[in-house]
C-alpha cells in the first residue's frame, strides 16, 4: 500500500486511519525519490520480531511413543519480507516439549539449503516467496513441524536498498529503503576542499537535487508518527542517531557529506549528521537551523548540532537523562530545541530532543544557519 504524500494531518483523517490499520505501509516511488518498506515492531530478546500466522503439524501417526507427548514447534522471523539479498533471523527458542525433553531443530529454507539450531540466520538471494519449514524433534523421536512464508522482492532498477533499524518510544523500527544509485554517486563525486575554514555547511542542506528523495523519506517518518509534528522531530532525531555510526574526519581536515552520502555510508561526524537531520526536518516544512557551537569556552566553534523550532510549551515535554541539561534557545525570536545528532552508547543510543550534553549557554552559539 503506498504511503500518502506527507502533509499536516487532521484528527480522524483517512490517512491517519490508514496508518493505524496498516503499519507496514510501503513508501511511494517517485523521481529521485526514496522507496522502501517500513515495519514498526516491538523489541524482543533476539532483536525486533513479530508473531506471524503459523502452521503447526504434530506428527504422531500410528507410532506409539509410550505416552510421550510430541513437542510444539514455534518460530519467529525478522524480517519476514524485504529485498534481495535478504538476511532473515529465525528464532525457535519459544518451541517447547510438554515432557521437558531436550529438542533438536532442523530447518528447510525453501531454496535447497538447510540449517540446524534454535536460532539461525539465512540469506535469500533470489526474488520469490519461500516456504520455510522448521522440524522440532524430542529425545524419543516425536516431532512437529512449523512453516511460514518469507517474501523476497527484487530491488527496482537504478536503486540500492539500505536496511535501517533504530529505537524510538520503546519500539524497534525496521525499514528497508531505496536510494537512487546515480544520485548518490553524483554527490560522492562532487569536489570539496579539505580545509575547515572554507566550508559553507548550509549549501549541503540547500542543495535541491536530493529534495524528492529527502521528502520521500520524510513522508515515511511522518506517517510513522501519524502526523504528530513534535513526535516527527523526535523520531527523526532518533533515526539519525540510531542509523548513523559516528566516524571522525582526519585531524585538521573536513569532508562534509551531503545527506544521501551519509545515509548510504551510514557513517559520519557531527556536521554530517547535523546536515542530515536539519535536511529531514526542513523537508517536513519545519524550521530548523545548523548550529556552530563552542564547547570548550575559547569562543571558537568546534562542534555542529541542530536547533529545531518548537512551541513555547515544549519545555514541559523535555525529560533529559543524567549528565545533560535542558537545551532550549531563542534564535531569530523563535524558541528552538537543541538536537545532538551524535549521541553515543552511554545515552542508550538516543539523546532526546532538547537535551544538551555540553551545558551550553547562548553565548556558546557562535553562529547558525537557518531559514
Amino acid at each position: 500500500m503506498a504511503i500518502a504524500e506527507k502533509k499536516p494531518m487532521e484528527r480522524g483523517s483517512s490517512r491517519l486511519e490508514t496508518v493505524r490499520r496498516n503499519p507496514y505501509s510501503a513508501q511511494q516511488e517517485g523521481e529521485n525519490g526514496m522507496h522502501g518498506e517500513k515495519r514498526k515492531v516491538k523489541s524482543r530478546a533476539l532483536g525486533a520480531g513479530v508473531a506471524l500466522p503459523l502452521l503447526v503439524v504434530v506428527l504422531g501417526g500410528c507410532l506409539d511413543f509410550g505416552g510421550n507427548a510430541p513437542p510444539i514447534a514455534v518460530f519467529e522471523a525478522l524480517p519476514f519480507e524485504g529485498y534481495v539479498p535478504l538476511t532473515v533471523m529465525f528464532d525457535a527458542s519459544e518451541s517447547f516439549d510438554p515432557d521437558g525433553d531436550a529438542l533438536a531443530f532442523s530447518w528447510k529454507f525453501g531454496d535447497g539449503e538447510r540449517g540446524e539450531g534454535a536460532q539461525i540466520s539465512h540469506t535469500f538471494t533470489e526474488a520469490r516467496t519461500y516456504s520455510v519449514a522448521l522440524e522440532v524433534i524430542d529425545l524419543d523421536g516425536a516431532l512437529s513441524l512449523a512453516t511460514r512464508r518469507i517474501v523476497v522482492r527484487d530491488t527496482p532498477e537504478g536503486y540500492d536498498v539500505y536496511h535501517f533499524e533504530w529505537e524510538f518510544d520503546g519500539e524497534t523500527i525496521v525499514w528497508d529503503a531505496f536510494l537512487p544509485r546515480n544520485l548518490v554517486e553524483t554527490y560522492r563525486g562532487l569536489p570539496r576542499s579539505t580545509f575547515v575554514e572554507n566550508y559553507d555547511y548550509a549549501s549541503y542542506v540547500e542543495e535541491p537535487l536530493d529534495d524528492p528523495t529527502l521528502e520521500s523519506l520524510s513522508a515515511v517518518l511522518w506517517n510513522l508518527v501519524q502526523g504528530d509534528e513534535l513526535a516527527y522531530r523526535e523520531c527523526t532525531l532518533a533515526f539519525v542517531q540510531g542509523v548513523i555510526r559516528y566516524e571522525e574526519d582526519p585531524p585538521n581536515q573536513e569532508r562534509p557529506k551531503y545527506p544521501l552520502e551519509t545515509l548510504a555510508d551510514q557513517t559520519g561526524d557531527c556536521e554530517d549528521t547535523s546536515i542530515l537531520y536539519t535536511s529531514l526536518v526542513k523537508a517536513a516544512g519545519i524550521d530548523s537551523y545548523l548550529a556552530f557551537v563552542d564547547t570548550d569556552d575559547d569562543r571558537t566553534p568546534d562542534h555542529v548540532a541542530s536547533l529545531v523550532a518548537v512551541p513555547a510549551t515544549y519545555a514541559g515535554r523535555v525529560n533529559c537523562p543524567p549528565g545533560t541539561e535542558r537545551g532550549l534557545f531563542v534564535v531569530d525570536s523563535q524558541l528552538t530545541a537543541f538536537g545532538e545528532t551524535t549521541a553515543g552508547p552511554d545515552t542508550g543510543g538516543y539523546l532526546p530532543l532538547g537535551c544538551d550534553p555540553w551545558m551550553l549557554d547562548e553565548q556558546d552559539l557562535v553562529s547558525w544557519w537557518g531559514p
